[in-house]
């Protein structure tokens, strides 16, 4: 089953500049492509336009059944101040506003337990256990564990650490919002021999499709 078909991609840089000229790919659900070019050859612009940060001058990108993209940068987290335990929250956003909203409904319940709002709070709860509102903190919690984090470095910005745990955490972070695509740009820039096994072992076993530029 394909997840993304990218037909025919132009791309001008200053508008006068093709950086891309008829480029066309499909990505199978489960694929790992890597895409090797010299610098300037225009791969960062390519998985800009398929992921959608930028639009293509020419051409379409089908994301097939409205497939989720994830895509890590290779300016990582400067000058942020989210901490690391944030940033893994992060990828369950439209959880948490669920939760909140089941928050307020259930202020509104203490005052006014009428038979519509009883109702419409069980379905949403259901609906919220079904897609994983129970456990996203402790997944989060576990991505960290593996990336061998320590509890008492989880309210410490990102930006603090090294190069290479930036890496790992943009990559658990991507892992954890279940994209059916991943685009990793030149992955490997901030890491040191541990991080570099540790992405192999992640690309070897994700089930999302990905493509690694190098």
């Amino acid at each position: 089953m394909k997840v993304l078909i990218a037909r025919e991609i132009v791309k001008y840089h200053g508008g006068d500049l093709k950086i891309l000229s008829g480029a066309s790919l499909a990505v199978e659900a489960g694929d790992k492509i890597g895409l090797v070019g010299r610098n300037g050859a225009g791969k960062t612009t390519l998985l800009n336009v398929l992921s959608g940060n930028s639009e293509p001058n020419g051409g379409t990108v089908e994301l097939v059944g409205g497939a989720k993209v994830g895509m890590t940068e290779q300016s990582l987290y400067l000058g942020t101040e989210r901490s690391v335990e944030e940033e893994m929250l992060s990828a369950f956003e439209a959880l948490i506003r669920r939760e909140g909203a089941l928050k307020a409904l259930e202020g509104e319940l203490s005052e006014n337990p009428s038979p519509n709002l009883l109702e419409r709070y069980g379905r949403l709860q259901a609906e919220f256990d079904r897609d994983g509102g129970y456990e996203y903190r402790a997944r989060a919690a576990s991505a960290l564990s593996s990336l061998s984090f320590d509890p008492e470095n989880w309210k410490r910005p990102v930006s603090s650490f090294s190069g290479g745990e930036q890496s790992r955490i943009a990559l658990a972070r991507l892992l954890l919002s279940e994209p059916e695509l991943v685009l990793l740009d030149e992955p490997t820039n901030h890491l040191d021999l541990r991080g570099i096994e540790w992405l192999e072992n992640f690309v070897k076993n994700a089930k999302s499709a990905v493509l690694v530029v190098s």
